[in-house]
């Protein structure tokens, strides 16, 4: 007696030989045996000006429906993401610039020359790194409509 593992057989797909477009409410460009094709273009009568027009509002209706409002959380998270990405240039640049000294020290044999240069190199070019990431944000936020706002200064406060 076989066991039925061995003489399982899958059944067999038969695929249709002719081939119906699909039709429907889901595919309204497709006509189906019982409906009339719908029209997709614009009206021939219509001007071009009036057509321009009428794009034009559909694309700003489009626009403002998928603009999101940004939460005040979303936004607090956003700026200390910029803001660990910025410590992360400070420290990165640090520690290459240490890497990079203690290598030229093994190889040269410039005992602490090499890692005084490196991390002196790491710290500027982490500096310049950090610098033009803050630009590069305030442009950012400069080209979305928002202006840096100073914060005052109390002079007056109790240590």
């Amino acid at each position: 007696m076989r066991s039925p593992a061995l003489t399982f057989r899958a059944p067999a797909y038969r695929f249709r030989a002719e081939f119906r477009p699909l039709s429907g409410p889901a595919y309204p460009c497709v006509a189906g045996r019982d409906q009339k094709p719908t029209k997709s273009m614009s009206q021939p009568t219509e001007s071009r000006e009036e057509a321009i027009k009428r794009l034009t509002e559909s694309a700003s209706a489009l626009e403002a429906r998928n603009a999101r409002a940004i939460s005040h959380d979303a936004a607090g998270q956003a700026a200390a993401g910029q803001a660990w990405r910025i410590i992360a240039d400070l420290f990165g640049g640090v520690f290459v610039g240490l890497a990079l000294g203690f290598i030229v020290d093994r190889f040269f044999a410039t005992a602490p020359w090499g890692l005084i240069g490196g991390v002196l190199l790491g710290f500027a070019v982490s500096v310049w790194m950090a610098w033009s990431t803050a630009q590069r944000l305030m442009a950012q936020a400069r080209a979305s409509g928002v202006e840096p706002k100073s914060v005052p200064f109390d002079d007056d406060e109790e240590d």
